[in-house]
């Protein structure tokens, strides 16, 4: 059995739902359209694209999918479809972010170490050097 999803769409342009269309011949061989549990209303039409998940209120301009909601109309979703929390880290990544945290540590350690090793370095040269123009 042939099939195709299509987008229902008032007259405005304005997406109503997802629908399953059935493509069956009928007595004469002709392939004819039936929408599976939906009667179009008057001034609704089939497109033959997918929906954006992207618009709050998607609209059909005859091409292309639009944003149809007003700025208020977003501002109101907004508000009640707020952005989820981020996951979780999983043990995995925490153990990652450990390990990195604790290396960030010993090369700042490091760091230091070398910076005092140097200025150790650079008395003791000085001591050394001053001792020989002394004698």
């Amino acid at each position: 059995m042939n099939y195709k999803h299509c987008c229902v769409v008032d007259r405005e342009g304005f997406y109503k739902t997802l629908v399953l269309v059935l493509l069956e011949p009928d007595d004469t061989g002709q392939t004819v359209e039936k929408i599976q549990y939906y009667d179009l209303n008057e001034g609704e039409r089939l497109i033959e694209a997918v929906a954006p998940s992207n618009f709050v209120r998607p609209r059909w301009d005859g091409e292309t999918w639009a944003e149809g909601a007003t700025s208020e109309e977003i501002a109101a979703w907004g508000q009640k479809h707020p952005a989820p929390p981020p996951p979780m880290p999983t043990p995995e990544q925490q153990q990652l972010a450990a390990l990195t945290l604790t290396q960030a540590q010993q090369d700042a350690t490091i760091n230091q170490l070398q910076q005092a090793n140097a200025a150790l370095m650079l008395q003791l040269a000085q001591t050394q050097g001053g001792g020989e123009k002394n004698v």
